[in-house]
């Protein structure tokens, strides 16, 4: 079974379900991987604390809209639109305020590619 439920990969993972598939993946890469990685090693406190930086990503997408995957993929440097249309741009000071949250910019900190 492949599930996509990128708030639950720790604890899908801890149950034996290894196949996940979901695009949170393509915003924090790293994270994700520490997830895997922490899981595999038994470490579950780890893969939990990783999962709870994913997650607060994730809240963003839930209460924003399309375009913050847009400003999260630029802001680690990887340039383009991903929202699709006819969906809105985010405005000048909603990007300021994805921008500025604190899990946001750990992973901005974290990223060695960011440019934000």
């Amino acid at each position: 079974m492949i599930v996509a439920q990128p708030d639950l990969v720790d604890v899908l993972l801890r149950a034996g379900y290894e196949q996940h598939l979901d695009g949170m993946w393509a915003v924090a890469p790293g994270w994700t991987v520490a997830i895997g990685r922490c899981a595999a090693e038994g470490d579950w406190a780890g893969a939990a604390e990783h999962q709870r930086s994913l997650t607060a990503l994730r809240e963003w997408f839930v209460r924003g809209s399309f375009d913050v995957f847009t400003v999260l993929m630029n802001a680690r440097g990887i340039p383009g639109r991903f929202a699709p249309r006819p969906f809105p741009r985010l405005t000048g000071a909603q990007r300021e305020q994805v921008l500025g949250d604190p899990a946001v910019q750990r992973l901005i900190r974290e990223d060695p590619a960011a440019t934000a």
